[in-house]
């Protein structure tokens, strides 16, 4: 079994290791590890995702078709080899544009008493809503804070989760908007999750956008039934790895825009389905 370490240096590149059966050293303050960029396999429905010190392991039969993290342009190597290099993306420049904080609009309200949890599995990674930009929002709206239910009824301490935002690409998801992970570390049970952007100075487009929410596939994260445990003590069963981490959706009859991805790229969800709309609360501000 290999081991790989994704390592970020101040030179604004990454680079991954792989080496077998042992581990790679940190002698240098300029260097620090990468967590949960994510990996992906010739021939492999699923991914994987580097852990909290940058660690992933190979097993037997992977090689690896794309590497990927925020802030980097994506890495596609021909063979799996001991080091890569990433290139990191350029920054987006500031318009100069200075949140007000005079006038707050929330959109959506969550629904604490739901039961309306569902999850995804190694093969399913993100899953985003269209958040539209409307005519009585502020000129420059400015994304205050994005919050949303969850749920996990194992004995970690806490489930990792990625919420990021994406472009709108004709009434679909495009490229990433912006060029930062906000990475959230839900707790047990039933946990309200609030993503404080208030510093991030991100402005709502008119043509709006998607916020979407990524599983992380690591050990820690991962329950090997081949059945999931929901919140009402009913079972589902699945055919694949079940991520354990589920967040709360709304049922609704309305086209909301909703997408999900996989390995075959992105689908839209159909209208009506109980995956049509997930539960979040987002406030902005002039």
């Amino acid at each position: 079994m290999k081991k790989l370490f994704l390592l970020l240096s101040l030179s604004s590149s990454l680079i991954l290791f792989a080496q077998e059966d042992s581990d790679v050293s940190i002698h240098s303050n300029t260097i620090m590890p990468i967590r949960y960029a994510k990996v992906t396999f010739e021939g492999k429905t699923y991914y994987k995702n580097t852990d909290e010190k940058g660690r992933l392991k190979l097993d037997k039969g992977e090689k690896i078709s794309k590497i990927s993290a925020t802030g980097f342009e994506d890495f596609f190597p021909e063979n799996n080899q001991k080091e890569y290099t990433l290139t990191a993306k350029k920054s987006i420049e500031s318009k100069g544009d200075l949140p007000k904080n005079k006038i707050k609009t929330t959109i959506g309200k969550l629904y604490k008493k739901t039961d309306l949890y569902r999850g995804a599995t190694d093969a399913v990674s993100t899953q985003v809503q269209y958040l539209p930009y409307k005519n009585d929002y502020p000129e420059t709206a400015f994304i205050r804070s994005i919050s949303f239910l969850s749920f996990f009824s194992t004995k970690a301490k806490k489930q990792p989760i990625i919420l990021r935002l994406y472009k709108n690409d004709n009434g679909q998801p495009g490229e990433l908007y912006g060029t930062t992970d906000f990475v959230v570390e839900c707790k047990p049970g039933k946990s309200i999750n609030k993503v404080d952007l208030s510093k991030s100075n991100i402005i709502l487009p008119k043509e709006g956008l998607f916020i979407g929410l990524e599983w992380i596939n690591i050990p820690a994260t991962v329950l090997k039934y081949d059945y999931i445990k929901n919140i009402d003590g009913s079972s589902s069963k699945s055919k694949q790895s079940i991520l354990n981490l589920g967040v709360a959706y709304e049922s609704t009859d309305e086209d909301n825009n909703f997408w999900i991805l996989s390995s075959d790229g992105w689908k839209k969800s159909k209208p009506l389905s109980k995956l049509s709309k997930i539960n979040f609360e987002i406030i902005i501000s002039d």
